[in-house]
């Protein structure tokens, strides 16, 4: 499991540990990497020691290229309690890893549940149960791959959108 973001609050990485410390309970083995940097980075890896994560989640600090870790996950995973547009997301569907998302405000911005990635609850518990599902379903991995795959990310519809409502071209 691969995670991307500041270790700020918003992002929601406590919920995550808190998750990963359900997870293991449950009997899944997993690795679960959070490449960012901020004020809570210590603060989460008390946390981590204190839900005995040590061998399980990891905080790798700040990363200038997250993408070979994204790309060799077999989720990503956005714990986030808010977001506006959410760069990282748009950069896990290009390059079409499965995508789990908690349900902050915008997310149906960005992600279609069921389509290009799974959209939880923004608590601990449907985080871990979205992850458990996810990860062993492997159907629906395939299938949030493959609609990544044929998905065009390029921002030519918005794009499109706006000529036309600025009237510079027909609709």
């Amino acid at each position: 499991i691969i995670s991307v973001g500041r270790l700020v609050e918003q992002k929601g990485f406590d919920i995550a540990i808190h998750a990963s410390r359900i997870i293991k309970d449950k009997g899944l083995e997993f690795k679960w990497f959070i490449i960012g940097n901020g004020s809570l980075f210590e603060n989460l890896l008390n946390q981590i020691k204190d839900e005995n994560l040590t061998d399980t989640v990891f905080l790798l600090g700040e990363n200038g290229n997250p993408y070979p870790y994204i790309k060799d996950a077999d989720l990503f995973v956005q714990p986030s309690r808010f977001e506006g547009k959410s760069v990282i997301l748009n950069e896990a569907k290009m390059l079409c890893r499965p995508i789990l998302a908690t349900r902050y405000p915008t997310v149906t911005d960005q992600i279609e549940d069921g389509f290009d990635g799974v959209i939880v609850g923004l608590d601990a518990d449907a985080l871990a149960n979205g992850i458990i599902n996810t990860l062993l379903d492997e159907n629906l991995k395939s299938q949030l791959v493959n609609n990544l795959k044929n998905s065009d990310f390029s921002d030519t519809q918005t794009i499109k959108k706006y000529m036309e409502l600025f009237g510079l071209t027909k609709g």
